[in-house]
């Protein structure tokens, strides 16, 4: 359970502030709040901004020199007179906006809430909600050290990118379906940071302005956060946005607004999608039933809730056959229903962003996405064996069986033992010429599931977290 560091204010109205800024509106602000994990379990810096999540504002700053806090020596171990960094990392996620700061015993955070969402306000104060929509989000009761000792186990070239440490605490987010999907197409030609302006750009658009958090927030006590804010008065944080809904991106102006926002043909592909699962919406609400599937399909995939909806169930507003939850049923399916759902339906979703859709937002955690690094790792690293253009087809089709049926089939459930990293079947050793020279055939559909299948029986069930580590260590940029 989370630690509180404050006491709930005895009436909302005693945690309303505002900003000079007079486009912000009073907010509310929950108490400072901290749960305990290890940067081995856990790094902001790793997971926040290695290209599965685009919104997450990083705002840093110097602390005041003079005589160390407890709060500088918590940050990091420092020397007399070396500087300290105070970094913070926020987002408005659905009905709030959410701050966090990292040091060596954990996180921690507060929430802001605009003053029309006071009930949400008092819920969080009574309930601590922000701590279960980050335990959710960052998938916190899965043991990333367990996975990262496994996958060294299984894997000699994981066991050498990892040895440093500097790849400690990446481990893969459960966001927002519906974020997950816009963000991913418009991934496709692109590079990180170009698709991080884009998103925010879509949000200051389209979405709703959230309350925008006051530079060293998630400092203890108001004689901190004072002398960080006069120390830094030219340091402010960014306007927050929310995501905007499905429905608000099917509306008529938005292609236009996209396109002249540097969207180029993605501006279609988000406009387009969007329609089409609002459409899926309006039929399923006609039919009781999503469209294409049995009647029962009525209950959003519920034997399966508490898995599904871990973020999805935090916009409290939504209703049964809404746009979005079309996603989230999505996620209660087997992998290979949900992935040419995606495919079939959705403009400007193909096969590698549907991977990534399921990955990131749906919690098929086996799923392997296969871009430009991770193809060059599969040759370069492992050696793989990838047949040209012109092979047999029967060459590289994957043998399946039972047993990978149930690898396939396998999601973030951390209640259920079947998942633990402890029954993962270790394949046999392989032993990879790091210098061979090769010519690299085209990723060919057939060769991009080869190398989804080599990477799911080296690394097991949990593949596609592994996969991101060796993604970015393959940037050649350790996190900052």
């Amino acid at each position: 359970m989370a630690e509180e560091q404050s006491d709930c204010p005895s009436s909302p109205l005693s945690s309303l502030s505002s900003t000079d800024d007079h486009h912000h509106h009073l907010q509310l602000t929950t108490p400072l709040r901290f749960f305990p994990v290890s940067r081995a379990e856990l790094s902001l810096p790793a997971v926040l901004k290695c290209g599965q999540t685009f919104r997450w504002n990083r705002t840093s700053a110097i602390l005041p020199n003079g005589h160390p806090t407890e709060v500088h020596l918590r940050i990091k171990s420092m020397a007399d007179g070396q500087q300290v960094e105070l970094v913070e990392w926020s987002l408005a996620c659905f009905d709030r906006t959410v701050v966090l700061r990292q040091d060596d015993r954990g996180i921690h955070y507060t929430a802001l809430y605009r003053s029309s969402d006071i009930e949400e306000y008092k819920m969080d104060c009574k309930m601590d909600t922000t701590y279960n929509l980050l335990r959710a989000y960052f998938v916190l009761d899965v043991s990333l050290v367990g996975l990262y000792q496994d996958w060294s186990r299984r894997d000699s070239v994981f066991s050498s990118k990892v040895a440093s440490g500097e790849w400690d605490g990446l481990r893969v987010v459960r966001q927002d379906s519906w974020e997950t999907m816009v963000s991913f197409i418009c991934s496709a030609n692109n590079n990180i940071p170009r698709i991080s302006l884009m998103v925010n750009k879509l949000c200051a658009t389209f979405g709703n302005l959230m309350p925008r958090p006051p530079l060293g927030i998630t400092l203890p006590n108001e004689q901190e956060r004072q002398s960080v804010q006069a120390s830094h008065p030219s340091l402010a944080t960014k306007d927050m946005y929310s995501f905007p809904s499905a429905k608000r991106l099917s509306e008529g102006d938005v292609a236009d607004k996209l396109k002249h926002l540097g969207f180029g043909y993605r501006a279609n592909y988000v406009h387009k999608s969007s329609l089409k699962l609002c459409e899926i919406a309006q039929e399923a609400r006609h039919l009781k039933h999503w469209p294409g599937f049995m009647e029962d399909s009525a209950d959003n995939g519920k034997k399966d809730e508490e898995e599904v909806t871990a973020t999805d169930s935090m916009s409290e507003n939504r209703c049964r056959f809404e746009p979005e939850d079309f996603l989230a049923f999505l996620a209660s399916q087997p992998y290979e229903v949900a992935h040419s759902k995606l495919v079939h339906q959705f403009p400007g979703v193909g096969p590698k962003v549907a991977d990534c859709i399921c990955l990131f937002g749906l919690g098929f955690v086996h799923v392997v996405p296969v871009d430009i690094h991770i193809y060059k790792i599969a040759i370069r690293d492992y050696q793989l064996d990838l047949p040209s253009p012109n092979a047999k087809k029967s060459a590289s089709r994957p043998a399946t069986n039972k047993k990978k049926q149930a690898i396939i089939t396998t999601k973030t459930n951390p209640e259920s033992s079947s998942s633990k990293p402890s029954i993962f079947r270790t394949p046999p050793n392989t032993s990879h010429n790091h210098n061979s020279s090769i010519n690299p055939p085209s990723l060919s559909r057939s060769n991009y599931q080869k190398i989804q299948h080599f990477f799911l029986r080296t690394w097991g069930p949990w593949a596609g977290w592994a996969q991101q580590i060796l993604f970015l260590a393959d940037l050649a940029k350790a996190p900052a």
